[in-house]
Formats: structure tokens, C-alpha cells, sequence
């Protein structure tokens, strides 16, 4: 019999087994959080299950989907994400020639909703039926995935298309089928798509397909929703298995608590949203991406809880599905957040200045400065760890390393009143945690500049308005101990609702100009392509990065003195990352001039690779010396190592000589001294 005889056997015996299961506390947008799933088969009696539809009513509903009469529907939670943790089992029927059906005892299948993904799988595991002389075995199913109502990333009139990523295999005789409906209140505006997955029945052969696509594009009506059901069919006529699955691009936030919108309430209605403090309006949700969102940042975090905090570490939510990460943490490592609490609410009491007021840091009290000093130079190296990391799970993936939005004022001025904090901060102590969280932030911008991510500052990117609207400012945009107070204090000096709205607008335009520019060029297998980049003098960091889809392209510089860096290259000044699709060089303190890169196609497609290659360079900030981007006790060791020395002698350290004279001397010195950190005493 032949399988085009099968996939039509299959599709006239379709009936309704629907499931619904309820996923882990992660908010969902642009998908939205309904789906159901049914199977083939002619099994009698009423299957069960339900369709989860959106508690939300559409108020232009579009009859162009119709209804499904034969199950029955039940509210689900908005914002909770696509997830079943079990599948289910269907009955498999044998089809005969004159049509007759009988239960078979071979094989099962299953159809599952899990993550952003939509998996159809059909599985026959044997011929071992009594009737298999008259009788072929089949299985079949699809999984649906339905939502009405889902706000659109575009204005009404604009146009809306989606990313989806397909994969599926067949076993000999397998079918597959994919087809994405969304239809807007513009009654003359749909989009019904069928993906080409260039195998829709295998034949006698297995196949494969792994298909990254675009949807056609949706013009949005007046409403601003649209409304998407995603059908996946799988079925296989023989023995051996075929399953399909269609992703969502994902869009993690990870971090803290200026990530979670501590304050911003409502919370999440989910597990673990009321500890984490995840605002059910946060900017992650206003941003409102037509991209699966994966919403795991949580108050309190620290570097080390985006690794290992339980059930999934939010590093983890990271793979090839994930088309955005935004990331924000950093400031509990250096003990920031109890900086502001215990400068603002206690310094009346103890009557000290912000700059000396012990903390209690376990062996013995420390100052704010001596904690600072102590935490932020091991804090950036760990940033630039794993932003790397979130690089290597996510090649796909934008990583935007976020700066935090600064509550206090560098310009205070004294006797100046701040009743939204009780009155209880004085001017100069607010100038002095101005520096402090910019200090933080200029490790976070070193950071994300040596791991070749972007960074967005929420302090001076897109007219930021957070400058001039701080916690004692009459329109501020942050919660202040006044406006938190005692139930919920540690919502103080985070964005309030207007705030996080602003970060949403501040990283929409971001997002809306694009990635990083970069030129592209063609490699093919063996060849050698070199370009010429020019680094202009007194630059701290020169990032050389390129990626490319797949295979392997060896990237190597040559110096304009001649020195060439490549893969077998170490040294203080080099930081080299390879990843499967992508390779970087962050030089600090790089020699001015042209350089040569160069590209060879060690393991290429025949076809050959298009390569990106892209040179961000960072100035070198007063003071730095490391190039991590700040001036600490550590900058004036390099300076001091290599005292009186000049270019071209033994011991001469290029990133000590800070003025570019060719000498180190007491200018070098002084340099670093007028840039560290208010109360640093050095050794």
C-alpha cells in the first residue's frame, strides 16, 4: 500500500482527544497561554481533556476560526507558559482494505505542549497484531496550540510576522504537517501558512527537517490584537517514529530585582512569583515582543543564582531558540542594594556619613568603601564570565547587558530637602551613592564591551529621563522609602510604574535600531580572506568578534608592528572566547594603527559561510589602567610596577603610561589617584 494511500486513511479518521496541563510559573507573552491537544483514531466515547482559552474576552471576535464544539473549555491564567509535564496515550488502529478499524495493541502515541514548543509525535512499535495479514498498523496526532486576544508588537496598520523553528524526523512512511493561522479584527486580513518542510511524507525512506521560518506578514486592525492557532500532525503508517515540533523564538529576563520590577504590584500569580517579586507589569511584560517570553529574573539575585537556583537556573531557559536575553545583575554582589537601605534609613540614627558607616560583613564590620573596593573587580570578571556563557547557550540570541537606572542625583545640592526619604539623606551622601552605582555600572558596560555583547544604558541611552527624574524629584521615577514604606522597604529606589515603563521605551529603541553594525564576507573551505581595521589611540578595550552560521571559521589578527594573536595566543592583554558559531579578541589597551584580520575556512560548507565581522572599540576611562573600566587600588599597582620606566625599556608596561607620553611617571600616578573611589586608601 502506499503512503499516499496512508496520510489520506489518516486524515479522514481525525477526531478530538483533547489535554490540557498546566505549566510552571513562567510568564508567557506573545504567545499567549492557550492550547489543547487531540489524536487520530476512531476510539468511541467521550476522550476528556479540555481546550484552555483566554479568560481575557476578545472584543473583536473573528468568526474565521470558528468554534470547537467538541470539547470542552475551560479559563486558563493569563501569562502562564506553554508547559505539560506529561503526555498521553491514544489508541493505534489497524486500517484494512474495505475500511474496517480494529484497536491494535502495537506501539502508542503522544502529543505534548511543553515550553514554547508544540511537539506532535506518533510512534508504531511493532507488527504484532493477529490481523496482520488483512490489517496495517497506523497512529496519528496533532497538537494544537490556540489564543485569541494577544496584543500585537505593532501599531493597527502595521504589519506583524513571527519566527518559528521547525524540527521533526519520520520513520519509513511517516507524514508531517504544520500549519499557522492568524487572522486580526480586519475581517479581510489573514494569514493561513503551511511551511514547506520539504518532506510532508517520507516514503520508504526516513527524513529529516530542520527549518528556521518567517511567518507571512499580518496587517494589525484597529483593536491592536491578532489571534494565532498552530496545528502540528504527525503520523507514521509503519513501524518507527515520526514527531515535529514548532518552537517559539524566546525573549529571556534574567536578573534581579531591577529586572523582576520589584514594587511594580501587582506580582505574578504564579509559584515563586510573590518571593521573586516578579511584577505582573514589569518591563519585561511592556515590552511586549511577538517572541515567547521566559521571565525567571528574581529579587535578591546574585551572579551566582543565575547558575543554580532551583527547579530550571535561569541560565539554563538559554538555548537556540532564544532570539533575546536581557540581563540585569551585578549590584547585590557589591552589596548595593544595602548601601541605599542603610544610607538613607539609618544614617540619622547613627549619626555617620554614608562614606564611614560600618556595615555588618562577617569576620568584622567593613565600610561601604573598604566592601566596594574589596567586591567590584572580582564581580566584573564574573559578569564577563557569564555573559560569555549566555554567548555560547544562545548563538542566536541578542544579549543586552542592562545598566541600573540611578535613583540618586550627581549634582545634589546641599541643605536641599528630600522628604521621600524622610530627610534622612543628606546631599553630599546622595552624591557620594550616585558614584557608587555609576562605579557598578561602568563595570557592567567593561563587562559586556570584553564579552562583545551590547549593553544598554538606562542612565544615557535614548534621552533617558531617569536623570532628571530621581528619588527626590517631585515626579520621580523611582519607589522611595516614603512611598514603600516598612511592609515593603525593599522596594525602595527601584523604578516605580512610570520607570519601568521608561526602561520598556529605552530598550524598544534600542532594540529598534538594530544590532551592531558589521561587514560580511564570504569564506569558502580552505580559503583565506583578510581585512583591514583601523584602531584610533587611547582605546581601552578593541573587540574583534565574528560570527557565522555554522562549521568552523579561524579568525587570527596581525598588529600594525607585526605581532600576530591567534587561538594559541596568551597573554595579559588577550582574552580570546570560541564558540561553535562565533569567535572573539578583546585586547586591552590595543596598539593604535591598522590591523589585519584574518579568516581561513577550516571546516566549511562547500557552498562557503557568510562571516560577520565586527571591531567595537572602547575608550580607555580616566584612571583605568586594566581596562576594566573603572579606577581601583588595582590600576595604581600597574602604574606603580613600572614607575619611571620609559617606551622601548625593560619592565615598560604600555596601559601604565595613561597620558601616552612614553613615560611613566608621578602625571601617570596622579592620574589614577584623582579617579578612585571616594575613601580608597591604597597599599
Amino acid at each position: 500500500m502506499n503512503s499516499r494511500f496512508f496520510s489520506q486513511t489518516v486524515l479522514c479518521l481525525l477526531f478530538a482527544m483533547p489535554l490540557f496541563a498546566q505549566g510552571p510559573p513562567l510568564f508567557q507573552a506573545g504567545w499567549g497561554s492557550g492550547f489543547f491537544s487531540d489524536n487520530f483514531g476512531v476510539y468511541p466515547g467521550d476522550p476528556g481533556g479540555s481546550i484552555c482559552v483566554s479568560s481575557v474576552a476578545n472584543p473583536y471576535p473573528n468568526p474565521k476560526f470558528g468554534n470547537f464544539t467538541n470539547t470542552k473549555t475551560t479559563n486558563c491564567t493569563i501569562g502562564s507558559s506553554l508547559s505539560s509535564s506529561t503526555t498521553f496515550q491514544s489508541k493505534l488502529v489497524d486500517i484494512g482494505h474495505l475500511g474496517f478499524l480494529l484497536e491494535s495493541a502495537s506501539g502508542a502515541n503522544a502529543s505534548a505542549v511543553t515550553r514554547g514548543n508544540i511537539t506532535a509525535t506518533a510512534t508504531v512499535s511493532s507488527f504484532s497484531d493477529l490481523g496482520m495479514g488483512e490489517w496495517i498498523p497506523i497512529t496519528g496526532t496533532n497538537s494544537n496550540y490556540y489564543q485569541e486576544n494577544l496584543p500585537a508588537a505593532v501599531s493597527p496598520g502595521g504589519s506583524l510576522s513571527l519566527k518559528f523553528h521547525i524540527q521533526g524526523s519520520t520513520g519509513s512512511y511517516g507524514c508531517l504537517k504544520v500549519n499557522i493561522y492568524m487572522v486580526s479584527d480586519d475581517p479581510t486580513q489573514e494569514v493561513d501558512f503551511f511551511p514547506d518542510l520539504g518532506i510532508p511524507c517520507s516514503g520508504m525512506s526516513p527524513a529529516t527537517v530542520n527549518l528556521p521560518v518567517n511567518t507571512p506578514p499580518l496587517i494589525i486592525g484597529p483593536s491592536g490584537t491578532y489571534s494565532i492557532h498552530i496545528q502540528v500532525s504527525a503520523s507514521q503508517n509503519a513501524v518507527g517514529t515520526s514527531t515535529v515540533t514548532v518552537s517559539s523564538n524566546t525573549y529571556v529576563a534574567m536578573g534581579d530585582s531591577y529586572s523582576a520590577g520589584a514594587g511594580d504590584e501587582p506580582y505574578g500569580s504564579g509559584p515563586g512569583d510573590q518571593d521573586c517579586k516578579r511584577s505582573a507589569q514589569g518591563f519585561p511584560i511592556r515590552l511586549n515582543l511577538p517572541l515567547g517570553l521566559i521571565f525567571v529574573a528574581c529579587s535578591g539575585s546574585v551572579i551566582d543564582s543565575l547558575y543554580n537556583t532551583a527547579p530550571v537556573p535561569p541560565v539554563q531557559t538559554v538555548d537556540e531558540s532564544t532570539s533575546l536575553v536581557t540581563v540585569s545583575i551585578g549590584g547585590n554582589d557589591v552589596d548595593l542594594v544595602l548601601a541605599l537601605y542603610d544610607c538613607s534609613l539609618f544614617e540619622a540614627v547613627e549619626n555617620v556619613s554614608c562614606q564611614s558607616l560600618l556595615l555588618p560583613v562577617v569576620p568584622q564590620p567593613l565600610t561601604i568603601v573598604q566592601i566596594f573596593n574589596r567586591l567590584l573587580p572580582t564581580v566584573a570578571g564574573r559578569l564577563v564570565t557569564l555573559y560569555k556563557q549566555l554567548q555560547a547557550r544562545g548563538p542566536h540570541a541578542r544579549i543586552l547587558a542592562l545598566t541600573y537606572p540611578n535613583p540618586m542625583s550627581s549634582s545634589a545640592a546641599a541643605g536641599r530637602s528630600c522628604p521621600q526619604t524622610f530627610d534622612t539623606l543628606s546631599a553630599p551622601d546622595e552624591r557620594f551613592l550616585w558614584q557608587f552605582i555609576e562605579e557598578t555600572n561602568a563595570a557592567i558596560r567593561a563587562a559586556a564591551s570584553a564579552a562583545n555583547i551590547e549593553v544598554v544604558d538606562l542612565n544615557r541611552d535614548a534621552n533617558s529621563q531617569f536623570p532628571s527624574h530621581t528619588v527626590c524629584a517631585a515626579n520621580s521615577l523611582f519607589f522611595s522609602p516614603k512611598d514603600s514604606g516598612l511592609a515593603d522597604i525593599g522596594a525602595s529606589y527601584h523604578p516605580n510604574g512610570a520607570g519601568e515603563a521608561e526602561i520598556a521605551r529605552i530598550i524598544k529603541a534600542h532594540l529598534d535600531g538594530g544590532p551592531p553594525p558589521s561587514t560580511p564576507f564570504q569564506v569558502g573551505p580552505s580559503q583565506t580572506v583578510t581585512a583591514k581595521l583601523n584602531v584610533a589611540a587611547g582605546q581601552g578595550h578593541a573587540v574583534f568578534s565574528s560570527t557565522w552560521p555554522g562549521s568552523d571559521i579561524v579568525m587570527s589578527l596581525v598588529s600594525p608592528s607585526g605581532h600576530v594573536i591567534d587561538r594559541t595566543t596568551i597573554g595579559p592583554t588577550v582574552d580570546h572566547t570560541v564558540g561553535a558559531t562565533f569567535e572573539v579578541y578583546n585586547l586591552t589597551v590595543p596598539e593604535a594603527g591598522t590591523w589585519t584580520v584574518t579568516l581561513f575556512g577550516a571546516n566549511v560548507a562547500a557552498q562557503g559561510e557568510q562571516v560577520n565581522l565586527r571591531l567595537t572599540v572602547v575608550p580607555k576611562a580616566p584612571g583605568d589602567a586594566d581596562g576594566d573600566g573603572i579606577a581601583t587600588c588595582a590600576d595604581l599597582t600597574i602604574v606603580k610596577a613600572a614607575f619611571g620606566k620609559r617606551s622601548g625599556q625593560l619592565g615598560f608596561d604600555p596601559r601604565a603610561d595613561l597620558n601616552g607620553d612614553g613615560v611613566v611617571d608621578i602625571r601617570d600616578l596622579s592620574a589614577v589617584a584623582q579617579q578612585l573611589f571616594p575613601g580608597t586608601t591604597c597599599q
